[in-house]
């Protein structure tokens, strides 16, 4: 090419010179071969172009102008060659880089054709772990979805045919019981085809890690739902047994006139419906105590807080008075009615109470008092108070005492207060927790105005 450059200038003569075409067999040259090979086309191409020089007739002032437009051309060209050759280098060594780059990572990352499937690039851990394959249908056969379905050439490229942004998709590998995050987008290989690049992340630790989180989950509500259940049934045991016993005493009374002469038959009659009295109660017991225990959405309606207290305190009768504790009840009848679920609001208010009952045994019977107060707070919504005089909670245990499980006292469930909890969160508002000035602890909640 050198020599068919110099006959060419030769040829047009010294007036058109053609010294910049001899850059094309420098470049091919060195970017062939290599610099050394360069640097000895550029001496003979400058001796090329001397010899041309001289045949064509081109005189000179003097003669040293020849030789220096001689070293002028072997040090251009000469300077092309090693930058064109450091250019290649860094090229390289980029290239070089970029593939160490792949090669740490643990994701499978490779490249194949759109056209026939052939593998182009596979990167280290895709190699070590699938072997050295020429297409990548030969690990990915076992693959589901297929990834050619997952990935079809119409998901990676819009409608004009250019690549899009790519798709993501979890793929299981049957063969070898892996599951794998794959992310598959289109784009241009260094020939200018399409190609798809795929980078599949191996994620079956964690896809076993959350099956054993969900084992571990279905085990610990299994476990809450029968202490719940074994709540429930102490709950009922305990508040069926004042209308049972209020029954079989109204019942034995009923019994003993019916079997004496002359009996009254008016006496009879308010035995029997005292009893009746008792056994719908009994029964409110457990429609209360069923509802509070199914999984189900607060059914608001407007609810009484006087008649909400009167009612747990009439449930509670019978624990103060066992426990010897003064009750004290601030609540207005008055009070505006509150937007909320009573049956569900009755039962944490319940909690929270028997919770007191339970926090006063340690203190003598002189300084055991309950308190009960209902205020409104701004015309908008209601407190509900619930404070006793117990030993307190220290300060690092009053929020822990509201998580499931996580009781103070021995024979504890730690439910109870977890229920009230999940009853304030339902209800959209939660549960505070103070200490009182003289000792004890009150606990109290709000709950929105009943708007007609």
């Amino acid at each position: 090419m050198v020599v068919i450059i110099a006959i060419a200038d030769f040829v047009t003569g010294y007036e058109l010179t053609l010294a910049i075409l001899y850059f094309v067999p420098l470049f091919l040259t060195t970017w062939r071969c290599g610099v050394l090979q360069g640097l000895v086309i550029a001496v003979f191409a400058v001796a090329a172009a001397l010899v041309s020089d001289v045949l064509s007739g081109h005189g000179y002032s003097h003669p040293f102008f020849r030789w220096w437009d001689g070293l002028i051309k072997l040090f251009t060209w000469s300077m092309f060659v090693l930058l064109l050759a450091r250019l290649k280098t860094a090229l390289e060594r980029s290239d070089e880089r970029f593939v160490t780059v792949l090669d740490g990572l643990d994701a499978f990352v490779y490249v194949v054709d759109l056209e026939d499937g052939k593998l182009l690039f596979a990167n280290r851990s895709c190699r070590s772990f699938f072997g050295d394959p020429g297409r990548a249908e030969q690990f990915e056969s076992d693959w589901q979805p297929p990834p050619d379905e997952a990935f079809s050439r119409d998901r990676l490229l819009d409608p004009l045919g250019a690549p899009s942004e790519g798709v993501t998709a979890e793929l299981q590998d049957t063969a070898r019981g892996r599951s794998y995050m794959v992310h598959a987008r289109a784009i241009r290989w260094v020939n200018g085809r399409l190609v798809r690049l795929q980078i599949a992340t191996d994620i079956t630790a964690r896809r076993q890690s959350e099956l054993r989180a969900r084992f571990r989950q279905g085990q610990m509500e299994t476990q809450t739902r029968l202490i719940m259940i074994g709540e429930m049934a102490s709950t009922l045991a305990h508040e069926l047994n004042q209308p049972l016993a209020a029954i079989a005493n109204y019942n034995r009374g009923a019994l003993r006139r019916l079997k004496a002469s002359g009996f009254d038959a008016s006496e009879v009659l308010d035995s029997l419906e005292k009893s009746a009295v008792q056994a719908e109660r009994a029964g409110r017991i457990i429609h209360r105590v069923r509802r509070l225990v199914r999984k189900r959405a607060p059914e608001r309606s407007a609810c009484s807080v006087y008649e909400l207290v009167d009612r747990v305190c009439a449930m509670l009768e019978p624990d103060i008075v066992k426990a010897r504790i003064e009750l004290n009840v601030h609540v207005a009848q008055s009070l505006p009615h509150v937007d909320a679920d009573g049956v569900l609001i009755e039962q944490a208010l319940l909690n929270l109470c028997r919770n007191a009952i339970e926090s006063m045994r340690s203190v003598t019977y002189a300084h055991r008092e309950l308190k009960i107060s209902a205020e409104p707070l701004g015309g908008e919504s209601i407190e509900l108070k619930v404070a006793d005089t117990g030993p307190g909670v220290p300060a690092e245990v009053a929020e822990s005492r509201q998580e499931l499980f996580f009781t103070t006292r021995q024979q504890g469930s730690g439910i109870g207060l977890h229920v009230c909890r999940s009853v304030m969160e339902a209800h959209g508002t939660r549960m505070s927790v103070h200490p009182q000035p003289g000792g004890g602890t009150a606990f109290s909640f709000v709950l929105p105005r009943w708007r007609t």
